[in-house]
């Protein structure tokens, strides 16, 4: 975030909120920028200041300047001296401008451990390096919610004040086991495709939203669950894990996958079994119950995202679809 300072904010001097901002942009989690009106105030606290303190607010600034000259920040808000925040306008009082520096930027997930490897593995080398430096330093939350149901009401949660909303976003799968039947396909389309839970929960984020189309960065999963991004190489890698008759079997699952043209929408957990009692099944369903895809890959098969390759995912097209959220994603984030 970029917090933009007002004169009004140096007219305390020494103001331990205040020094929190500069903090939070020396050690690299948020941007400080001094508004044009408040530089001959912002010169004056300077000088107020000792000179190992007034160095460090000094590169603060610099950075943050540099920062926001080479990505602009998606989110800037106003700080001011004032007793209550007005959130409709993005001004802030110093204290909770401070306490919104110090809060983590929350990503709901259904599942914090496989979703969260999935999500990684869909980015550049470089953002991965950027978003785990930040998860280890605990500014990203990866929050497992446990479900779908349960990430709706995380994201209900967080849209009930603007300064959780701000601070949060969510990914999660739609479920769908069907391809779009026109293409581009009409919203009515879009929704009628995907889970009623899966869709509830879309609607919950664009209610987050509030009419700001860059506000809670958010994604359904346009194949039916994060599995269905694994590339073909991954699964062979998989297969060749195991030894004897297990190889053997997993050998011909992975042939089998390969060549069909509902691999996005396959239940790759459970297989065709795992459809049958369905309703409506699946158009491709088959009637026949002795195929290698009967049985499914079983439920450990989504954690093979640390065997998935870059150019693996890029070349599944998977990657591709995930580029504007993770982009999304990190303008609210730095």
């Amino acid at each position: 975030m970029n917090f933009v300072l007002r004169a009004s904010v140096f007219a305390r001097g020494t103001n331990v909120e205040l020094f929190q901002l500069v903090a939070a942009a020396l050690a690299g989690r948020h941007r400080i920028e001094v508004h044009e009106d408040a530089e001959e105030a912002h010169a004056y606290w300077l000088s107020a200041l000792d000179k190992v303190t007034r160095e460090e607010a000094d590169m603060a600034r610099k950075w943050s300047d540099v920062e926001n000259a080479i990505q602009p920040s998606g989110v800037s808000l106003y700080v001011e001296e004032r007793r209550d925040s007005a959130w409709s306008t993005w001004t802030l009082s110093v204290p909770d401008a401070a306490e919104l520096a110090g809060k983590p930027f929350r990503v709901v997930l259904e599942n914090g451990t496989s979703d969260a490897a999935f999500l990684l593995a869909m980015m550049f080398a470089e953002e991965q390096r950027w978003f785990r430096d930040r998860i280890e330093k605990e500014w990203i939350l990866l929050e497992h919610a446990g479900g779908i149901g349960d990430l709706k009401k995380r994201v209900d949660w967080a849209a009930e004040h603007p300064s959780r909303a701000i601070r949060a976003a969510a990914m999660f799968d739609g479920d769908a086991v069907e391809r779009p039947a026109t293409e581009p396909e009409v919203s009515s389309a879009f929704r009628a495709r995907f889970y009623r839970a899966s869709v509830e929960a879309l609607d919950a984020c664009e209610r987050a939203q509030a009419g700001d189309i860059e506000a809670f960065p958010h994604h359904m999963l346009r194949r039916r669950a994060i599995e269905n991004y694994l590339p073909i190489g991954a699964l062979h890698r998989w297969a060749e894990a195991a030894a004897g008759a297990e190889r053997r079997r997993r050998r011909r699952l992975v042939k089998a996958l390969s060549r069909e043209s509902f691999r996005p929408f396959f239940n790759m957990k459970k297989g065709h079994q795992g459809d049958r009692g369905r309703q409506p099944p699946p158009s491709w369903l088959p009637s026949e119950q002795g195929t290698p895809l009967e049985g499914g890959f079983g439920r450990d098969i989504s954690r093979r995202f640390a065997d998935a390759r870059e150019l693996e995912l890029r070349e599944d097209g998977g990657f591709d679809e995930l580029r504007g959220f993770v982009e999304w994603l990190r303008r609210r984030i730095q």
